[in-house]
C-alpha cells in the first residue's frame, strides 16, 4: 500500500513538473532545476518517471575547456659555434600560441619548457636556451580558462647541435 501511495504521489506532483520543464525551448541549466517545492528525497524518481513517460532530457550544452590550437616556433634547430659569445642571440626562439575558448573566457597561457626559461607572458613569448648544452628539448603550451590546464596542449621540439667539433687543444 505504501509503495502505491508513493508512486501516486510522485506521479501527481512530479510528472507535471518534469513534463513542463522538459518541454521548454531551452536546455536545463542543471538536472536539479525542477520546482524547488519538490523535496530532494523525490528527485531520484525523475529518471524513472521520464523513462515511464518516454521523455528524454535535452542534452546540457557545455563549453568544455580551452584548447591550444596552434604553437609556432621561429626555429626548430639551433647550430652552436665554438665561440659562446656569438651564440647568445642565436639561442632565443620566438613562440606564438593560438588558443580557442568557446565562451571567450579570459585565458592564462601556461608554458612548460624542458630546458631554458620563458621570457614574457601571454600568447607571444621568447624561449631562452642560452647556456643549454646540445640536445633535443621540448616546449609545451597550454591555456587555463579557470579550470586549470584541462584542454588540449601543444608540444614542439627544438634541437641544439654544434656546427663543428670544437678544438680545445692547440695541436
Amino acid at each position: 500500500m505504501k509503495k502505491g501511495l508513493i508512486f501516486l504521489f510522485v506521479l501527481i506532483f512530479m510528472v507535471p513538473q518534469i513534463y513542463a520543464f522538459e518541454s521548454q525551448d531551452r536546455a536545463p541549466v542543471h538536472s536539479t532545476a525542477l520546482n524547488p517545492a519538490i523535496p530532494n528525497v523525490l528527485r531520484p524518481f525523475r529518471r524513472w518517471v521520464r523513462k515511464f513517460l518516454g521523455i528524454k532530457p535535452k542534452p546540457i550544452e557545455e563549453g568544455g575547456p580551452a584548447d591550444v590550437t596552434k604553437l609556432t616556433l621561429s626555429k626548430t634547430s639551433i647550430k652552436l659555434s665554438c665561440d659562446p659569445d656569438t651564440d647568445v642571440n642565436r639561442q632565443l626562439i620566438e613562440i606564438s600560441v593560438e588558443a580557442y575558448d568557446r565562451y571567450n573566457d579570459v585565458l592564462t597561457y601556461v608554458y612548460n619548457p624542458s630546458a631554458g626559461k620563458v621570457i614574457g607572458n601571454g600568447p607571444n613569448v621568447m624561449w631562452d636556451l642560452t647556456g643549454v648544452p646540445p640536445g633535443r628539448y621540448t616546449f609545451t603550451a597550454g591555456v587555463n580558462d579557470g579550470c586549470g590546464v584541462c584542454g588540449y596542449t601543444k608540444t614542439e621540439m627544438v634541437e641544439i647541435v654544434r656546427e663543428t667539433p670544437c678544438n680545445s687543444g692547440g695541436t
